[in-house]
């Protein structure tokens, strides 16, 4: 793995600081910060910011930014690019926000600063989005963030950290919360300019969310210089009201590396470090079966066939189909009921009308006598105007800070027909308030209503948790911040299902869920749908936002690294295969399928499975279960507007041997691809050489099985990942003859292995646990020498033994440190 370099930090003249990093071909980024505190003075309430001015060296490493003389505050900043920041100020006086303002030394003027010694300059960068819903992305630095409809009139605290500075900014701009990854170029060079210097790219983040929300801003126009001034970055963090006294502490890192991947890597590296550390709770301790099973679970979810219609007799319907399914039920281990059970939201004990009088527990009794997992949907956070939480205990939702109204959560259309007899109107019922998360009385009750529902319940989908994260007046702990207080929230929940049952969170803040390590699972993009694209619904809100299966899976692929490091598993939502009723063309279902696989993420089917097309569902099947690896982007993630074209899997132990990768068309237009190694495309039954080239179709994939230079056994239809994942492996026998082995996990249990060579030279010599063909047959190769044998698994473990006949295979194929071409 690549390694990263950190940051230097030096005192610099003029209240800055400097911040150094290692660039290729041994140049340099240089960056000058400045920073300020904004402070609420204890005793008149007034709140004010100032310039730390004075920057002195940190015996221990770093810099000291303290206020000038004269200034009585005693505010002190301590910024280490290592191990963290910290905000100090003097008696009553409370800490609202921190800020660091960013420039690059080639910006500076030069009597202000000095000549600077860099030549590069900001020119994209790699944003993160707040929540599950939003997009982590690659811009251009001079980009414009998403506006919308519902923005303009205050409806998007759900979706958006609108309690935060950088949502505040005007203008031109893009944000990013947690961290940003930023690449520096040299300026006004040519793609194909030899002499010009290497892009350079860095990192700077907040490692931990302890109390205060990191977020950034980067735009061209600075503050208060009434001039634009090229590539700026605000980095801030926010405490909010009334902030945090004397002081406040947060894991800072700030490094350089040679690619986008290296970095986020490492920084969620460093994530779950701080989250180790800080998960002193003894229910944190998380033991779910679903945990142990040596990949993530495989599913079905309720949600995008039937919405909020679900019955009881749907449930009956797709489990009967499940479990008559052989090659499914064997996959399956989570059945899971979502929206759409509820009375009402929050009184999640109590079933509407489409269940009967049948109590949910029953529901999740059958589920599990079906040998599956049950799982439930909750918005925990949420508590609508008509539910009987919110009538007996007004006093127990958020409320605004001026004007002591509820402050409003979410408005949900499909909620509207929940209908109650103590309301006049079914509207009320999409209005949804937000739990006061300091109240003792509301933790109590999130623990003891969970605690009811894992008595039958073993699998949880928590949803819009970014509720709990808005700012309001807090009854109790006027101290605690809104991150204090969404971490109380999602530990009592936690308390209540216990660390046996499995956690998946959705529609959550990511780095406040990361630091409350209680999750098992975590949503990583928006929602999926029956549709490629966004429809006229952009308009209301973010483009990137509204649910659809490109934007799914884009959020998956760019939030790969968060898998198996922030939380055990990620989640790339579900699977939405169906003809009937969708508009996902067949080459869409076959790219949706291809990137999940290979995520390593959840699997959830989600389409009526006793009316689900054979022949789609039979694609989905290739993946089945879920590979025990995780997959990341090949090449550049830094193409605004675009995806990663190419996203794949290896294995760890011999990466040299097999990848499986997937090259993604994301255009309308038929593209070409050139095979850079040779590959057997998984769907389309083709080896492909070295300077072959190929044709996707429109939003079309090639999943390509890719083997080292020269090997023999090359590719499978058994299942996408399985070679390079190491579920089928090969050892050589002798110098003519190899030996595949398995296992019957997958959920195929017959298909094709491919071998180098032609069927007059191959030969099958022995075989255990197969029934097999042993006409041997020819698959098409622009060469004429690539072979199938068609083999059925009956046995829990399988061998075939196979000759080539008339070509001396030399073992050295299989050494792990082969050389390996690159995609």
């Amino acid at each position: 793995m690549e390694t990263c370099s950190p940051a230097r930090l030096h005192a610099g003249p003029e209240g800055f600081a400097r911040v150094v990093f290692d660039a290729p071909a041994e140049k340099t980024v240089s960056l000058f910060v400045e920073a300020f505190v904004t402070r609420q003075d204890g005793d008149s309430g007034v709140v004010s910011t100032a310039r730390l001015g004075e920057v002195e060296q940190a015996s221990e490493g770093g810099v000291e930014f303290r206020a000038k003389d004269g200034d009585d505050t005693g505010d002190l900043l301590k910024l280490d690019p290592d191990r963290g920041l910290e905000v100090c100020t003097a008696g009553t006086n409370r800490i609202r926000r921190v800020e660091l303002r960013i420039r690059e030394a080639s910006s500076l003027e030069e009597h202000e600063m000095g000549i600077s010694d860099s030549n590069l300059t900001m020119s994209k960068v790699f944003t993160q989005g707040y929540q599950t819903w939003n997009l982590s992305a690659a811009h251009p630095v001079d980009g414009t963030r998403q506006k919308s409809i519902a923005s303009k009139f205050g409806l998007s605290g759900m979706f958006q950290d609108t309690d935060n500075e950088a949502w505040r900014q005007k203008g031109r701009g893009v944000e990013s919360h947690g961290f940003l990854v930023v690449q520096s170029e040299q300026a006004n060079a040519t793609s194909d300019d030899t002499s010009a210097t290497p892009p350079a790219l860095w990192l700077i983040g907040g490692t931990s969310c302890r109390r205060g929300v990191v977020s950034f801003w980067v735009s061209q126009q600075w503050p208060g210089t009434g001039r634009e001034s090229q590539n700026q970055v605000r980095c801030f963090v926010d405490f909010g009201i009334p902030g945090v006294q004397s002081s406040a502490q947060e894991d800072f890192w700030m490094a350089s590396a040679g690619t986008t991947q290296a970095l986020v890597e490492e920084f969620a590296q460093r994530v779950q470090l701080v989250q180790d550390t800080a998960a002193g709770d003894a229910a944190l301790e998380l033991a779910s079966p679903l945990r142990e099973l040596g990949r993530a679970p495989v599913g079905w979810g309720s949600w995008y066939e039937y919405y909020e219609n679900v019955t009881s007799a749907d449930v009956d319907t797709v489990l009967t189909a499940i479990t008559s399914d052989e090659a499914v039920a064997r996959s399956i281990d989570v059945f899971q009921l979502d929206d759409g059970f509820q009375l009402n939201t929050g009184d999640w004990l109590q079933t509407r009308a489409a269940f009967g009088e049948e109590e949910i527990a029953r529901v999740a009794q059958r589920i599990r006598s079906a040998g599956f997992a049950p799982g439930l949907w909750i918005a925990p956070f949420l508590v609508s105007k008509t539910s009987l939480v919110y009538r007996e205990h007004p006093d127990w939702v958020l409320r605004n800070v001026k004007s002591g109204k509820p402050v409003v959560g979410h408005v949900n259309p499909a909620w509207k027909r929940r209908k109650n007899g103590s309301c006049k109107s079914s509207i009320a019922s999409m209005v949804m308030y937000i739990l006061d998360l300091s109240i003792p009385e509301v933790l109590e009750h999130l623990t003891k209503t969970f605690q009811e529902l894992a008595k039958n319940w073993a699998f949880f989908k928590i949803d819009f948790l970014a509720a709990g994260m808005r700012e309001g007046r807090r009854r109790y702990a006027a101290d605690q911040t809104r991150v204090e207080s969404y971490i109380a929230g999602v530990k009592a929940i936690r308390r209540g299902i216990g660390p046996q049952s499995y956690l998946l969170g959705c529609g959550a803040p990511l780095l406040p869920s990361a630091q409350s390590g209680v999750f098992d699972a975590m949503r990583v993009s928006c929602d999926t749908a029956e549709r490629w694209l966004p429809g006229r619904e952009r308009y209301l809100v973010s483009d990137w936002a509204i649910p659809c299966c490109r934007n799914a899976l884009w959020g998956s692929m760019t939030r790969y690294f968060m898998h198996g490091t922030l939380w055990k598993h990620s989640d790339p939502d579900c699977l939405v295969l169906r003809r009937a009723g969708s508009v996902i063309t067949e080459d869409q279902v076959r790219t949706q399928v291809t990137i999940l696989g290979l995520t390593g993420g959840l699997l959830l089917f989600t389409d009526n499975m006793s009316t689900l097309e054979t022949d789609r569902k039979d694609l989905a099947l290739g993946v089945l279960p879920a590979t025990p690896l995780r997959g990341a982007p090949v090449g550049d993630v830094m193409m605004p507007g675009l995806p990663p074209r190419a996203f794949a899997v290896n294995d760890p132990l011999n990466p040299a041997l097999h990848v499986a990768t997937a090259f993604v068309n994301w255009t309308t237009s038929r593209a070409k691809i050139t095979a850079k190694r040779d590959m057997f495309d998984f769907w389309h039954l083709r080896r492909y050489r070295v300077g072959d080239v190929t044709e996707l179709r429109p939003h079309g994939v090639c999943a390509g099985q890719m083997a080292a230079d020269g090997a023999f056994f090359i590719g499978t239809t058994i299942h996408l990942t399985a070679l390079a994942d190491g579920r089928i492996v090969q050892e050589v026998i002798d110098d003519q003859a190899w030996r595949i082995s398995g296992t019957d996990q997958f959920a195929r249990k017959s298909g094709l292995l491919i071998f180098e060579g032609t069927p007059e030279t191959l030969s099958i010599s022995d075989y255990s646990g197969l029934e097999i063909s042993k006409d041997i047959f020819a698959i098409a190769d622009t060469n004429g020498s690539t072979s199938a044998v068609e083999i059925c698994i009956v046995s829990e473990t399988w061998t075939l033994d196979i000759i080539q006949e008339g070509s001396v295979l030399k073992k050295e194929r299989l050494s792990p440190t082969a050389s390996s071409q690159s995609l």
